[in-house]
């Protein structure tokens, strides 16, 4: 993940900027950088690469999805909302969390797209059992991918 961590935050910087849209970042934590990203100066990118520190050191997707729905954008989430998950899906809290978690999300009307940085679907046995719950798979590994996902992007 840590090697794609860079065009994702480049595409969530876009839309942080363009579309007022609130930007998480995740590993062992969630973390908020909306404010960051609308910033672009030296010590601010210093305080993101801190924030995104440890994406090599696994990554509690299920934990910081629950977090984000329960404390940060519980009174933000309705049928009109889009959450866009940006991940590889290799997840190291155990499986059926995921799932609830994704549940949880969905319990309040948001749809959920999930980008990953392969050509397929992510295989983790987590996101597997979440894929039902997830409106779309697209992949985002370049800017072509971004290209070609323009339509979903709206």
């Amino acid at each position: 993940m840590e090697s794609h961590a860079a065009l994702f935050l480049r595409v969530a910087r876009a839309f942080a900027l363009e579309a007022d849209a609130r930007v998480f970042v995740f590993h062992t934590r969630l973390a908020e950088v909306t404010s960051y990203l609308q910033r672009d100066t030296p010590a601010i990118q210093e305080k993101i690469n801190a924030v995104t520190a440890g994406f090599g050191g696994g990554t509690r997707i299920a934990a910081s999805l629950q977090e984000f729905a329960r404390q940060h954008a519980r009174a933000q989430l309705n049928r009109g909302s889009r959450v866009w998950i940006f991940s590889d899906g290799f997840d190291t809290d155990e499986p059926e969390l995921l799932r609830a978690s994704v549940q949880e999300v969905r319990a309040r009307g948001a749809r959920i797209t999930w980008f990953h940085p392969t050509r397929q679907a992510p295989k983790a046995l987590a996101v597997q059992r979440a894929s039902g719950l997830i409106e779309r798979f697209v992949p985002l590994a370049s800017l072509a991918d971004l290209a070609a996902a323009r339509p979903v992007l709206h």
